[in-house]
């Protein structure tokens, strides 16, 4: 089973880009899921390998056709194309029809849904169905270019969606930044605020504190000096005091001292 693009098309008049991994695989799973379905009882699946190594990927089935007992191919297809021609039980169907049946159900089953081209139907190799294939390939050519086109299309699309979906979380991630440094700056010019006011306080608290100390200090360095000032008042009035006492013993003395002297004149006199 071929998958493509690029598929086998040396008519193609341009060459199609590859199909990504992921949609390869996808096709691979579907395919050999179709074939053992479509194979059915009659056939034991002995093995299926994905290859990448020609123009087109295809897929590699290894299927042995059992009937009765026997390896019988003929009988096997024969089986498919009657279930699904609704002919089962009937007469043999031609070998042409049940081959075509066959690609028919791989095409309207898988083929359609990736956008692949149905093919030859015919085992006619005429000149005329030779004219007539090249006209399909053709034809194929032209619709898996459409297909492609449509899915670049679609691909562009996509990318152009996943690029403004990723400016939109860029620009949320931005503004949810903004927003967290607007809100921090917010606090630390709240908290610095704070600070300041409790430092006004405190100044203003300490300023208080220093003039009333200021205060306390003149008002004791005052009365320092009234009790010096009364101190020396003191001694001055102390001294007035003693020397005016000296002096009154000095004139007593020196009264005592003239009466004697007086006394004795008289006594000498008398």
């Amino acid at each position: 089973m071929i998958a493509g693009p690029p598929p086998f098309e040396p008519d193609a008049a341009k060459p199609v880009a590859p199909w990504p991994a992921e949609r390869v695989e996808a096709w691979a799973r579907e395919a050999v899921a179709w074939a053992t379905e479509a194979l059915g009882p009659e056939s034991v699946i002995a093995g299926a390998w994905l290859h990448r190594d020609e123009t087109s990927p295809h897929v590699h089935i290894a299927a042995v056709p059992v009937s009765g007992g026997r390896v019988r191919w003929s009988e096997v297809k024969q089986a498919y194309a009657r279930r699904v021609l609704g002919r089962e039980g009937g007469k043999p169907v031609n070998h042409r029809v049940a081959y075509r049946a066959f690609r028919d159900g791989y095409y309207e089953a898988v083929g359609r849904r990736y956008g692949l081209a149905r093919g030859e139907v015919k085992l006619d190799r005429s000149p005329k169905r030779k004219g007539r294939e090249g006209a399909d390939r053709g034809k194929a050519a032209a619709h898996r270019r459409r297909v492609l086109a449509d899915a670049e299309r679609e691909a562009a699309a996509e990318r152009r969606s996943g690029e403004a979906k990723r400016d939109g979380a860029r620009a949320r991630a931005e503004r949810k930044a903004d927003e967290t440094a607007a809100r921090d700056a917010r606090a630390a010019l709240t908290r610095t605020q704070a600070t300041l006011e409790t430092g006004a306080r405190e100044l203003t608290g300490h300023r208080g504190r220093r003039a009333r100390e200021l205060e306390a200090a003149a008002r004791a360095d005052e009365a320092r000096k009234e009790r010096d000032a009364a101190r020396v008042q003191a001694a001055e009035t102390e001294r007035r005091c003693r020397e005016a006492a000296e002096a009154k013993a000095a004139a007593a003395e020196a009264a005592a001292d003239t009466a004697r002297v007086e006394a004795e004149a008289r006594r000498r006199r008398g």
